[in-house]
């Protein structure tokens, strides 16, 4: 992984943090997990600059399996599979790179892509961005910290010295460890598994107290997964533990398959305003 920032970008910018790191999270989460060998990196470059305006080139490339030319402009739709078996081993797109399309476009922007087939791929966008003045924002303010709930303190440890363990079914690592980090902040302990195979296998060997349940994995989806769960292929308590689906799949399609075998489903969704509605789990969904 590398990231390079030119030395002629300027330190300090006026713009919307939270916005930005939302999209450098999603093309860098997707480019690592299409990237099975090689290396991702993130540049940022100047291409103009004013007495009052910095325009900044962002480019996020990765040496992974690329995409078919035909396929490019499917990319950006929501839960997008470019193959059956990619999706089996990678999962499908999610809705990351159209989360990010769009909070480009709300920040005057557009994200394209260059890819070839098996040789990786590079998502590029510009934003033109203010130089601050002695009457803007000091760096750190605006949406950024508000919004994301993240850096603000810890959260109250409400199941401290509770002998509480968690399942967490993910396959996303930035996912993974954002979870990782909640569940720690409220006090509880938590395993991981990054599909649905594996996670029958954990609750074979372990009782849990409850389970998070990605949809979307390759190798087994979490609809699969359950209904193995609930059919008694798990020794221990997996046929009456408790699983939470967590999806950003929130079309009314979709909901009869994962309420099946479940007790609870988290999802995201967004608004035009780029942030989350309804009940939640912040995730860098791809």
């Amino acid at each position: 992984m590398r990231c390079t920032i030119d030395d002629n970008v300027p330190t300090v910018l006026c713009g919307d943090p939270g916005r930005l790191r939302q999209i450098l999270l999603n093309l860098v989460g997707n480019a690592v997990k299409f990237t099975e060998s090689g290396d991702v990196s993130v540049r940022i470059s100047l291409r103009e600059k004013t007495s009052s305006n910095a325009l900044l080139h962002f480019s996020v490339r990765d040496t992974g399996i690329g995409i078919p030319a035909d396929k490019i402009g499917l990319l950006f739709g929501k839960f997008t599979q470019l193959d059956s078996s990619i999706t089996r081993q990678f999962g499908g797109t999610g809705l990351g790179l159209a989360i990010s399309r769009q909070l480009v476009e709300l920040m005057g922007g557009k994200i394209c892509v260059e890819s070839t087939d098996g040789s990786g791929s590079e998502f590029t966008f510009d934003l033109d961005l203010k130089l601050p003045n002695g009457n803007e924002l000091s760096v750190g303010q605006g949406s950024g910290a508000e919004d994301s709930g993240i850096g603000q303190g810890e959260a109250p440890k409400c199941f401290a010295g509770r002998d509480l363990l968690i399942l967490l079914v993910e396959d996303h690592p930035i996912n993974q460890k954002l979870f990782i980090a909640i569940l720690k902040n409220l006090g509880l302990k938590s395993d991981l598994a990054v599909n649905g195979a594996e996670a029958i296998k954990r609750l074979a060997s372990a009782r849990y107290d409850l389970v998070f349940m990605d949809v979307q994995m390759p190798v087994m989806d979490g609809i699969e997964a359950t209904g193995r769960i609930r059919s008694g292929q798990t020794a221990n308590t997996g046929s009456t533990v408790p699983i939470i689906a967590m999806t950003a799949d929130a079309m009314d399609g979709g909901q009869e398959k994962m309420y099946r075998g479940r007790h609870e489903r988290l999802h995201q969704q967004t608004d035009r305003s780029g942030r989350g509605q309804g009940k939640t789990y912040p995730m860098a969904s791809r």
